[in-house]
C-alpha cells in the first residue's frame, strides 16, 4: 500500500490533493482526491485487472484478460482467503475466484492453498486438473462443507463402550464423524443437533 498527498497554491487558489494505493488480491487499486478553497472537490478510483460476470454473481482477477486468455472460473462455498495456484488470486466473499494464465489445450493443476482460509471450513479436495480450451472460462468446483467444527464426547446412555470406528450420525443419518481415541470431532451445520453413533456389530 503506498499513500502521496501534495498542496501548492495556485493564483489565488489554494489546493490539497492525495493519492493511494493498494495492490489487492483482485489487482492494484487507486483512489484519489483534491480539495480547493473555492469549495471544489474532486475523486476519482481506478481498478487494473480482469473480471468475469457469472450466474453467482462477479469474480475478480489480479491480472487482464484478454480475448484469447484460457481462465478458471474456481467455486469453493465459503472458503474465503484460500489462494488460488500459483498466481495472487484468492477466493472471495462470494465463494469465487478466478486462476489467470491458463495454458490452453494443455493440462493445468488448480490447486486452493487452505493456510490462508479465513472461515470454518472443510475442503473435500484442494487440488485438481483441467484442460480449457483458448479463450475459454472453465468453471472449476471444489466441494465444501460449511458446518461448525465440533469435538464430542460420545456416552451411550447405558454407559456401555463405544468402539472405535463407530459411525456418528445427524438426525438426518448421515455420517458427520467416526469415533476415535480420546474426543471425536464432527460438522454440525445447525446450532443445536441430535447425534447417535454406529458400530459394526452387536455393542
Amino acid at each position: 500500500m503506498s499513500a502521496t498527498s501534495s498542496s501548492g497554491n495556485y493564483g489565488n487558489l489554494n489546493q490539497v490533493s492525495g493519492f493511494g494505493s493498494l495492490n489487492s488480491s483482485y489487482g492494484p487499486l487507486g483512489l484519489s482526491a483534491s480539495f480547493g478553497d473555492d469549495n471544489s472537490q474532486q475523486y476519482s478510483a481506478s481498478y487494473s485487472g480482469g473480471m468475469v460476470l457469472h450466474s453467482g454473481g462477479v469474480a475478480f482477477a489480479p491480472g487482464s484478460i484478454g480475448e484469447t486468455d484460457a481462465v478458471a472460473l474456481v467455486k469453493a462455498s465459503g472458503a474465503q482467503g484460500a489462494g488460488l495456484g500459483y498466481s495472487s488470486s484468492e477466493i472471495g466473499s462470494s465463494g469465487y475466484g478466478i486462476l489467470p494464465y491458463m495454458s490452453a489445450y494443455r493440462e493445468n493443476r488448480v490447486s486452493l492453498d487452505i493456510s490462508t482460509l479465513e472461515n470454518d471450513v472443510e475442503i473435500k479436495s484442494t487440488s485438481t486438473v483441467t484442460v480449457p480450451r483458448s479463450g475459454a472460462v472453465v468453471l472449476v468446483n471444489f466441494e465444501t462443507d460449511e458446518g461448525r467444527s465440533l469435538i464430542l464426547e460420545l456416552l451411550r446412555s447405558d454407559k456401555g463402550f463405544i468402539p472405535l470406528g463407530a459411525d456418528v450420525l445427524n438426525e438426518k443419518n448421515e455420517t458427520v464423524g467416526t469415533r476415535r481415541p480420546g474426543r471425536t470431532g464432527v460438522r454440525a451445520r445447525r446450532r443445536t443437533a441430535r447425534r447417535t453413533s454406529r458400530g459394526v456389530g452387536q455393542w
